[in-house]
């Protein structure tokens, strides 16, 4: 038995440092800087793994160099890919991340294999021997992936949404669909804004909680992040880096992966907002996610740093 499914999303990004955004045309930068890391949801499968919880991958990718990569580097971190599927003839879903020397980025990305992933291959027993799923925005923009998940929804167990970037382009019945069925809805606050049409955090919070999610909760960056439960809200205030904040990829994926670490843990919602603040934190002074994804004992350190020491209330173990 997994504590976590994580279905589609099966990513590998390319980060290249750039002197500026936004580019335009004729201009001519030279990079310092280029890295290939497991990226989309492989970043929460990392993250979460690195903090205790058993996580499986299931998702397409292609019998190319980065199929390979995403496989060899997810194996390594002790999670089981059996169900991670090579797609003859297909590209594994590439994301080509522009990082500037302010942390600002921008992604260019094609998408290929993953369009391949259908509902015959999540089989009920897949279900079954998972205590929870985990799947973000990008599974529901193709048919196949989208039905895959409207599948898994709807039997019982936790599901995980990270809504994601790509909101607006989800069709809007199948959007509140998954809703209805979501215990944990993650979103930053533009995708929060663009949802709701509100800049108030708090009131957006509130009312994507009447849509059907046990807990919504708003990422917002070094601010913290806002927590909805039932008509309950709960702000949590965020932290200040010591060093230099180098680039904010994957800090989201990061984040969802310590609160549901929290989740699953029965950790208190305020707490369990602390420690995925925390997350988020220490991967913002990184170059990239994947391998770059916080360990525990760099949490632990972190939070003891900031005079909040998670041991032994949040179950963590050293």
């Amino acid at each position: 038995m997994t504590d976590m499914l994580v279905i589609g999303d099966m990513v590998v990004d390319t980060i290249l440092s750039v002197d500026h955004l936004p580019i335009r045309t004729g201009d001519v930068q030279i990079s310092d800087y280029i890295k290939m890391q497991v990226g989309g949801s492989g970043n929460v499968l990392i993250a979460a793994a690195r903090l205790g919880l058993k996580t499986k991958a299931f998702g397409c990718v292609g019998e190319d160099l980065y199929g390979r990569f995403l496989s060899i580097t997810l194996e390594k971190e002790e999670m089981d890919v059996t169900d991670l599927l090579f797609i003859k003839d297909r590209s594994t879903t590439l994301s080509i991340d522009l990082v500037d020397k302010n942390a600002n980025h921008a992604f260019v990305g094609i998408v290929d294999a993953e369009k391949s992933l259908t509902p015959k291959m999540l089989s009920e027993k897949k279900i079954e021997n998972t205590r929870s799923i985990f799947t973000s925005g990008y599974s529901l923009l193709y048919p196949g992936p989208s039905a895959t998940v409207m599948k898994a929804v709807g039997k019982g167990k936790p599901i995980f949404f990270d809504a994601g970037p790509v909101i607006k382009e989800i069709k809007s019945s199948i959007f509140e669909k998954v809703l209805e069925s979501t215990t944990i809805l993650f979103l930053n606050s533009e995708e929060a804004e663009a949802i709701t049409r509100s800049t108030d955090l708090e009131k957006s919070a509130l009312m994507l909680a009447e849509k059907g999610p046990e807990i919504v909760v708003i990422k917002n960056g070094a601010k913290g992040c806002i927590i909805a439960k039932g008509n309950e809200l709960f702000p949590v205030g965020g932290f200040e880096v010591e060093v230099e904040i180098v680039d904010t990829i994957g800090a989201g994926d990061a984040f969802d992966a310590a609160f549901i670490y929290g989740y699953i843990n029965r950790i208190s919602i305020k707490e369990t907002g602390v420690l995925a603040n925390a997350a988020g934190a220490i991967t913002t002074t990184k170059h990239g996610a994947g391998k770059m994804m916080p360990t525990k004992k760099e949490i632990i350190s972190f939070l003891k740093k900031n005079k909040v020491d998670p041991v032994p209330a949040w179950n963590f173990s050293h």
